[in-house]
């Protein structure tokens, strides 16, 4: 080996050693990165990321108190889970539409709610019009639904 092709190949050497180094720290620099968004996430999925309800007013959680909600938000979220007799749509390879994920209702003010649904193998949503009723009672209509299965 001449002395041309020694220091090719000492050069080749130190940039693999140099790349090697730097995917090395940089690799640890991320992983210790992924692992404190980690530790941030699992503090931050016990509080959500959106509002159980986007504009009930003070004075309609005042009214449905006064009808007999002792916590309005939770009381038509719970209520609306008892009823999967008001889901329109047909589940499919044996799976049955439900309200599963509580979680992801949302109060969008005195009038509505909107609520997602699924049969294990596709989506549904589902706008529903409510009305409280002396006593606390919630009287429910789907006023708009959408469901990803397209039955042709």
């Amino acid at each position: 080996m001449d002395r041309a092709e020694r220091w090719v190949w000492f050069c080749a050497f130190l940039l693999a050693a140099a790349a090697s180094f730097y995917f090395f720290f940089n690799s640890k620099l991320l992983l210790d990165k992924l692992s404190a968004q980690t530790n941030m996430g699992a503090v931050s999925q016990s509080q959500p990321d959106r509002p159980d309800s986007l504009d009930l007013s003070k004075f309609d959680i005042k009214v449905m108190t006064g009808l007999g909600l002792t916590n309005p938000v939770s009381n038509l979220i719970a209520d609306l889970s008892m009823h999967p007799e008001l889901i329109p749509f047909k589940g499919q390879l044996g799976g049955k539409y439900g309200f599963y994920n509580p979680g992801k209702y949302i109060v969008l003010n005195s009038k509505w709610v909107y609520a997602p649904v699924d049969d294990g193998h596709n989506m549904g949503y589902i706008l529903f019009e409510y009305t409280v009723k002396k006593g606390g009672t919630i009287e429910w209509k789907v006023a708009a639904s959408f469901s990803d299965y397209d039955e042709e």
